[in-house]
């Protein structure tokens, strides 16, 4: 089974207000909005590296009373890195003379 691009983890996300959850579990923190089974959030993992993400999904929760619920979900997604403070800066181009040790 091929299982590029996939990931997993845990957490726990708390509501802020109306469609939009704080998300704090084993891959740092993240702020998260969603319409349905349709969600997009930032993240910062803990190396300082920026994410954002959008997907869709389907989940299954059960009430374990005084509010609190537990649930189970599948999704598909993409993300891309917005800032990783740990990749390799692009070094500056040279020029002609740079090349040839004018300068």
């Amino acid at each position: 089974m091929l299982l590029t691009g996939c990931s997993t983890g845990f957490g726990v996300s708390v509501p802020l207000v109306s469609g939009l959850s704080l998300g704090i579990g084993s891959g740092g923190v993240s702020l998260g909005t969603g319409l349905g089974p349709v969600g997009a959030g930032v993240g910062i993992g803990h190396g300082g590296r920026v994410s954002a993400g959008a997907g869709v999904g389907v989940g299954v929760g059960a009430g374990l009373g005084g509010g609190a619920t537990a649930g189970v979900g599948t999704g598909v997604g993409t993300s891309t890195v917005l800032y990783d403070p740990q990749a390799p800066t692009e070094a500056a181009p040279q020029t002609k003379a740079d090349l040839y040790g004018g300068n």
